[in-house]
């Protein structure tokens, strides 16, 4: 059963399967089995805070104990849990009472920070001593009687959080499946087989919006959501940590580090779009074609000058789900990416954009495929980057592209000039950094020097360290999760190892005027040699890889650049190469400098 938002709706002009009401019925019991016990347990911490606000109006009394005990529990997986226990006799008004209750957790057993260690330790302390201890009598029914009045913040927002997460999911699901209607789209289902862009609702009109509204409330919200817990659970450690000593409670001081990160971020997200604006596109044509163009405007509140930047980078996705069970989840892999310069030209208070892809019909890629309820399938991702001082314009919008073959109407061939060479030279300074073709003493040679990739190689270096701590702590600390240790400890050796290489590896290509030789030396000590003749060599191309994305900005894919020769002997001439507009940039300049004709 697809339990999805629109319940199993079949697209693409299929006959539309519902779920009946006996099916909603069954449904129903299961998302309520999440629902009442989340609703329950918020109830529970709620109660909590009640029992705690009436107690602090009662009568302080003094108490002999007469018996104290700390409960142990231990669960299926060798957890232990724990609970205060005690018995003492106390005087109020003239009379003697009895009482057996240590504090307001008496009911349940936990191992939520040291409180119940702590309590059970104080009791036995007053008991062995002989001393009498401060209790508190309720003046209305004197035989109600408690010794701890303290209040677990910590063991509440534990509660809250846990009953949340269970409520919100079953609400949410329980909501799907009894009051979420998908809009009609009207009864010509043989409209959408011809036009399938428009079953969705943001495709109805050539004018669509980017993601930059969504992307500042979502920014604000897990920021708030992530602070309103981590700095209390930094409070409650902290206490743990100073009435404890247990130094690995401080690890928890890491999510207000975090949650700080994540203010600046939204913050900066409310800037960037009160600064740009919803910047609308209107794509010409509508939709983009394959075996055509994708095209269009986009407007900007935002004045730019002339000489400014603007990469516009056009992406095909493929879409899948990932893992299994309770790991699934979606990722997205690169089909096919390229990157253009807009022109930009002053319009009313701001800037429009203009930008022109030709997407020839034999391109490596798919159709968009209107489908976000399958595991799996392909979608186009139009990025807009400028690094400005103060904030950087970043906006992604997902467009439809079809094979229809149209091209653009109103875009000028002026236009789309003016933008091949701001292109043209985008991609040449792509290449300073990542082709670095100099003079040798044999003629044009590629040298890429060791340490060229400092700063990745560190940062993996300090993952790979975390890891391996983690394994010293299961390891040698807990003594109880050897097997996950050494796991954790071969993961961040092998992030170490291709680390080390990263920074420590050269590459030098040079030419003799007959072969090619590519030799890659790590640790400027252990050369490896190979080469190729010129004449030899049937084509240069370029390969992805590795590619880089964070959430739905732009997916940035890196190649290498190889020469074939006899025998499908092969060898690297360049790499790091951002972009396919720069690697066919670099494909050309390689053969140029090396003489190489492929026919």
């Amino acid at each position: 059963m697809n339990m999805n938002i629109n319940l199993g709706r079949m697209r693409f002009g299929k006959r539309e399967k519902k779920a009946g009401p006996v099916a909603k019925v069954f449904m129903s019991v299961f998302f309520l089995m999440f629902l009442i016990p989340g609703l329950l347990v918020m109830g529970w911490g709620f109660h909590d805070y009640y029992e705690h606000y009436q107690v602090m109006q009662w009568d302080k009394a003094y108490a002999r104990i007469t018996s104290s005990n700390l409960k142990h529990s231990y669960d299926g997986e060798g957890g232990t849990t724990y609970r205060a226990e005690a018995k003492y006799t106390y005087t109020y008004n003239g009379q003697t009472y009895t009482g057996d209750r240590a504090s307001l957790y008496s009911d349940e057993n936990d191992n939520i920070g040291s409180f119940q260690e702590d309590l059970a330790r104080r009791i036995k302390h007053y008991q062995s001593k002989g001393e009498l201890m401060s209790v508190y009598v309720n003046p209305d029914d004197p035989s109600q009687s408690i010794i701890s009045r303290d209040f677990r913040w910590g063991f509440f927002a534990f509660k809250f959080l846990f009953g949340l997460i269970f409520a919100a999911v079953g609400g949410g699901l329980f909501y799907a499946t009894w009051f979420y209607k998908k809009k009609p789209k009207g009864p010509k289902d043989q409209m959408y087989i011809d036009r399938p862009w428009l079953e969705n609702d943001k495709w109805q009109t050539p004018v669509m919006t980017s993601d930059g509204k969504m992307g500042m409330w979502f920014a604000v919200g897990f920021a708030v959501f992530w602070n309103s817990f981590s700095w209390f659970i930094a409070y409650v450690v902290y206490d743990e940590y100073m009435n404890s000593g247990n130094k690995m409670a401080l690890i928890a001081m890491l999510f207000p580090v975090a949650g700080i990160w994540l203010i600046v971020w939204a913050l900066r997200e409310i800037l960037e779009y009160k600064k740009y604006g919803q910047t609308p596109l209107t794509l010409d044509p509508f939709p983009g074609s394959i075996g055509g163009h994708v095209g269009g405007t986009i407007d900007l509140n935002e004045r730019f000058s002339p000489d400014e930047k603007i990469e516009i980078s056009l992406s095909n996705m493929y879409s899948y789900m990932s893992g299994s069970g309770d790991d699934r989840r979606r990722s997205e892999r690169i089909q096919w990416e390229k990157s253009v310069y807009a022109h930009a030209e002053p319009y009313m208070e701001g800037t429009r954009l203009t930008f022109r892809f030709d997407i020839p019909e034999d391109a490596d890629v798919k159709e968009t495929e209107y489908n976000a309820d399958s595991s799996s399938y392909y979608l186009w991702r139009l990025h807009v980057n400028a690094v400005r001082e103060g904030v950087d314009l970043d906006r992604s919008y997902e467009i439809p592209v079809y094979k229809t073959a149209e091209i653009s109407r109103s875009i000028s061939e002026r236009v789309v000039e003016s933008m091949n060479m701001a292109t043209q030279e985008g991609y040449k300074q792509v290449l300073q950094s990542t082709l670095p073709i100099r003079q040798g003493a044999m003629g044009s040679e590629i040298y890429y020097p060791a340490l060229r990739n400092l700063g990745g190689a560190i940062g993996g270096l300090i993952f790979g360290a975390i890891f391996m701590g983690v394994t010293y702590f299961l390891v040698y600390v807990e003594e109880e999760a050897e097997f996950m240790g050494w796991a954790f400890g071969f993961i961040g050796g092998i992030i170490a190892l291709c680390s080390l290489y990263a920074a420590f590896n050269s590459l030098r290509v040079t030419s003799d005027g007959v072969h090619i030789i590519s030799k890659r030396t790590l640790f400027w000590l252990f050369p490896m040699r190979n080469k190729i003749r010129i004449d030899g060599i049937s084509k240069v191309w370029f390969k992805r890889t590795s590619s880089q994305q964070t959430g739905t900005k732009r997916a940035k894919a890196y190649y290498k650049i190889v020469a074939e020769g006899r025998g499908r002997k092969k060898i690297t001439l360049a790499e790091g190469i951002e972009g396919t507009g720069a690697a066919e940039m670099a494909v050309k300049e390689i053969k140029a400098a090396f003489n190489i004709n492929t026919g």
